[in-house]
This record gives structure tokens, C-alpha cells and sequence, in this order.
């Protein structure tokens, strides 16, 4: 995930290098945030589809996909 914060400094150079700045600065920081809210919405995805029926498996596997085309 760092990878990405850094990428996100990157394309704002473009636009505040101020802005850049920040963000490459908080780049270990947003990268645990963003595994945090993706471990997150994986559990709450994965327990609202067993309510469903889905078996545990198919819904942490679904939840995963769901949540890498997200983040």
C-alpha cells in the first residue's frame, strides 16, 4: 500500500507540490489506515453475505475480491 501513497504524491506534483509534499510525508501512515478500513470492510462484507446463506469460505473469498476492486 505504500507503493500507492506514494504514486498519489506523485500525480498531485502536478497539480500543489505542497499538497505532494504532504501526502509522501503521511505515506506509511495512510497505507495503515487503508489496511485497517479494508480489513474492515472485508469482515463486515464476508459476515453480511454468511447472513445471507453464502458459506463461510465463497463469502470471505467474495468480500476480498469486492474489496480489492474497491480499494
Amino acid at each position: 500500500m505504500s507503493a500507492k501513497g506514494f504514486q498519489v504524491g506523485l500525480f498531485l506534483v502536478r497539480t500543489s507540490k505542497r499538497a505532494a509534499d504532504i501526502v509522501r510525508s503521511y505515506t506509511g501512515k495512510i497505507a495503515d489506515f487503508l489496511d485497517t478500513v479494508s480489513e474492515v470492510s472485508v469482515a463486515v462484507l464476508a459476515s453480511g453475505f454468511r447472513a445471507l446463506g453464502m458459506p463461510s469460505d465463497v463469502a470471505s473469498a467474495l468480500a476480498k475480491i469486492i474489496v480489492a476492486l474497491v480499494l
